[in-house]
């Protein structure tokens, strides 16, 4: 999240569990619902922990690229194309 923020890109963090977080710099990251809008407008979905309370095959089917580093999208079907796994 850092380096992406470094080289300027915009992190808008989703986690039903926390309100918020800082990153390692104590720079503060608000989490905000999982919405459509938020997926398809994204330029990617990065998935780096596995809730039961996500649907990760609406997560696919309205990102344009999803990375899993955790094979959430396991049972997820359809899209794969769009899926990489770390």
């Amino acid at each position: 999240m850092e380096l992406l923020a470094a080289d300027g890109a915009e992190i808008v963090t989703v986690d039903p569990h926390i309100a918020q977080f800082e990153d390692h710099h104590g720079r503060p990251y608000h989490t905000t619902p999982l919405s459509d809008d938020l997926l398809e407008t994204a330029d990617c979905a990065v998935i780096i922990t596995h809730h039961s309370a996500f649907d990760y095959q609406r997560i696919v089917a309205r990102s344009r690229a999803v990375v899993d580093t955790r094979n959430a999208t396991r049972a997820v079907k359809e899209g794969r194309e769009k899926i990489v796994l770390l």
